[in-house]
């Protein structure tokens, strides 16, 4: 990329307040929430994969499934309906990117999946990264979707800080939450001053908005504020009764077989022979899996089934790319409220649709122009 990425960081997200907030200021915001490392780690793991990947190539000991890589990106395509090459190009160029770039970012993926044990990189603070870094670190937050996240998550609170300075309690009081002019909460003393100066001077040097790291924490403030305030016992409840059959957890025994005869004989062997499913795999040397997964997780043709059979009896034949799938239904039981990863579904639905609506009033997303999104 030209510049280093400069332009690239340089691109608008999105606008609040007649403020407009670029890449950078997003990547910032995400590392003050400790949310930007789980994608430096990939990238670390990434590059070392193809790094060793490289190394093989040259030995003759491997070589790149183009057909593979090929798909993932016309998968990337299909998801953002860029049809034409021309399309995409344009997709690219708005996003700071090159044709290169999109090459190579799956072709790095598509390492990662041909080695399959995980190459473990060296420790390394993106702050301090090299620019060649960066610029794949821009990449990969752009074309993994993460940067999208990122940017939604800061627009919630940026859009909680506005609404709670907007109420009568806050006005009457002056009270304005980390906005444009507002120099924001004393830092800590205790803070260690080094890691905050590598801190500034890598915002500096990607070119976020320089009075951004004092706002972030009153940001962060106002969106916890918001938070407590929306995920109350109550809410939670209705939200839980409302969402009774989408969060019902199913349980299911899935034999996977080539051909649609040998699916049609799996099934007969449990329904008339009495079979376990696990005996029908091992016999016919299938895969055989026992899956939990909540009713909404399930393609909508399984979940029509799973509404009309009860437990114990088999579902119809599954096509799948490259094979069918035997299904068996072992059971279905409703949603329990003390179950963490339930509880995460309903606050994360809450949460979903309070903040979407608060930001829908206070931030302003450019319009896509030219097929570019």
């Amino acid at each position: 990329m030209a510049d280093a990425g400069q332009g690239a960081w340089n691109r608008l997200v999105f606008s609040a307040g007649g403020r407009a907030l670029a890449v950078a200021d997003v990547v910032v915001a995400a590392h003050a929430r400790g949310d930007l490392q789980a994608t430096w780690s990939r990238l670390l793991r990434l590059v070392a994969c193809e790094e060793r990947a490289a190394a093989l190539v040259e030995s003759g000991e491997i070589s790149a499934d183009e057909g593979a890589v090929q798909s993932m990106s016309e998968q990337f395509r299909y998801d953002r309906d860029l049809i034409t090459a021309e399309e995409t190009e344009r997709w690219l160029e708005h996003h700071g990117l090159t044709l290169e770039d999109f090459d190579a970012h799956f072709l790095r993926h598509h390492w990662a999946d041909v080695l399959g044990e995980p190459v473990e990189p060296g420790p390394a603070d993106y702050r301090s990264a090299t620019d060649d870094l960066l610029v794949l670190l821009l990449t990969e937050l752009t074309l993994s979707g993460d940067l999208d996240r990122l940017a939604r998550a800061l627009g919630w609170r940026i859009a909680a800080a506005r609404a709670r300075a907007a109420e009568p309690s806050a006005q009457a009081g002056g009270v304005e939450i980390g906005l444009a002019g507002d120099d924001g909460p004393a830092q800590d003393d205790h803070a260690d001053a080094e890691d905050e100066a590598m801190t500034a001077a890598w915002a500096a040097r990607i070119g976020a908005d320089p009075r951004w790291l004092a706002e972030l924490p009153g940001l962060e403030a106002a969106f916890e504020q918001e938070r407590a305030r929306l995920l109350t016992a109550e809410r939670l409840a209705d939200a839980l009764a409302l969402r009774r059959l989408p969060l019902s957890l199913v349980v299911l025994e899935t034999i996977d077989v080539d051909t649609l005869d040998a699916a049609r004989e799996a099934a007969m062997c449990v329904t008339a022979d009495g079979l376990s499913m696990e005996e029908v795999a091992s016999e016919g040397g299938y895969s055989f899996e026992r899956t939990e997964a909540f009713f909404e997780e399930l393609r909508p043709e399984v979940q029509q089934q799973v509404l009309r059979a009860v437990p114990g009896e088999m579902l119809d034949v599954a096509p799948h790319e490259g094979g069918y799938h035997v299904h068996r239904l072992v059971g279905r039981t409703d949603p329990d409220p003390a179950d963490g990863a339930v509880r995460a579904r309903v606050e994360q639905r809450l949460l979903d649709q309070h903040f979407d609506q608060l930001a829908g009033r206070w931030v302003q997303w450019p319009m896509p122009a030219g097929g570019v999104s």
